[in-house]
């Protein structure tokens, strides 16, 4: 999804990415990224990855500050104890280009930290929850957990529940609560709508096709950009 959102949306063709190589998450989100990025005919003119332990991209960022011209994007696969302190340095180094990231991103903690000079920030996630999101499903479940919890659900909180339901929905249909008998299910389930988007499964793949929502951060305050339908989805790699 975020592949296309660079390339589509925001009609970008040249991305610098880097990622932490000491974790498993950040590379295989950064493979995803690049394949599918690759595929619809963008272009990949830095990649590199910085380290896992006391992360450090100063000679990245001065290696990326010497291309000519500059690349559009800087997808960061990065974890998320990281990702503001990163970002901070993609900023001090001047550079000013969109920075695209995945779930790990956080818009409280990244606000939290550079306040109004977090900006041009984007990342793919599970859910975006706020008291004013319009498909209806999401709303009640916003009030409903707020009224629970005195907070806004994180994008764990929606796949938690999601997950709940999600398995509700398959012990109905296999009308057994075995575990073949649900896996079958699952397989089977299409157009099932939770509050963390669309998904449906297939028994080629057990990874399912879902919606993702896109968030934008701007001038220290995030906002829901869009909720992306991949149309191509990279089988599972590292």
């Amino acid at each position: 999804a975020a592949a296309e959102f660079a390339y589509q949306r925001l009609k970008v063709k040249r991305v610098a990415v880097l990622y932490d190589e000491g974790m498993n998450y950040s590379k295989g989100l950064q493979a995803y990224f690049v394949q599918r990025f690759k595929a619809m005919g963008g272009h990949i003119v830095y990649r590199a990855p910085f380290a896992h332990v006391n992360p450090s991209i100063t000679k990245q960022l001065q290696a990326i500050k010497q291309i000519k011209p500059l690349p559009q994007l800087l997808y960061l696969a990065s974890g998320p104890a990281e990702t503001p302190k990163l970002i901070q340095a993609v900023r001090k180094a001047g550079l000013t280009m969109p920075i695209l990231g995945g779930d790990a991103y956080d818009a409280k903690a990244i606000i939290g930290a550079m306040g109004k000079k977090a900006n041009n920030i984007y990342y793919t996630t599970h859910g975006y929850y706020a008291f004013n999101n319009p498909p209806k499903k999401i709303r009640l479940f916003v009030h409903a957990y707020f009224k629970a919890y005195h907070q806004l659900p994180t994008a764990y909180a929606g796949l938690a529940y999601d997950t709940i339901y999600l398995l509700k929905s398959a012990m109905i249909k296999a009308q057994s609560a075995t575990a073949d008998a649900v896996a079958h299910a699952l397989d089977n389930t299409h157009h099932f709508v939770g509050v963390t988007g669309s998904m449906d499964y297939s028994v080629t793949q057990h990874m399912p096709k879902k919606s993702v929502a896109i968030v934008g951060i701007r001038s220290g305050k995030s906002s829901f950009i869009a909720e992306w339908h991949p149309t191509k989805v990279p089988m599972a790699m590292l």
